[in-house]
């Protein structure tokens, strides 16, 4: 489980529509060799500029992974 709901707390990323909306506008995950990079979009715009890595889960693919996978 990947708990982002402090980050998801935050004035920025609040914005509208339903968890999985929200989820899927500011986090997406990126395959960086046999591991799992979790991103963020840095400035909660939304606009899928600037996202950081704030996790790596190390062997593992993103095919493993679903948004039950976070709680929001």
């Amino acid at each position: 489980m990947i708990d982002l709901r402090g980050i998801f707390k935050q004035p920025a990323f609040g914005g509208g529509g339903t968890p999985f909306q929200r989820l899927r506008e500011f986090v997406k995950l990126a395959q960086a060799g046999t591991a799992t990079q979790v991103l963020i979009d840095s400035d909660g715009a939304g606009e899928g500029k600037d996202f950081v890595a704030i996790a790596q889960i190390n062997n593992t693919s993103i095919a493993s992974f679903s948004t039950l996978n976070f709680v929001i």
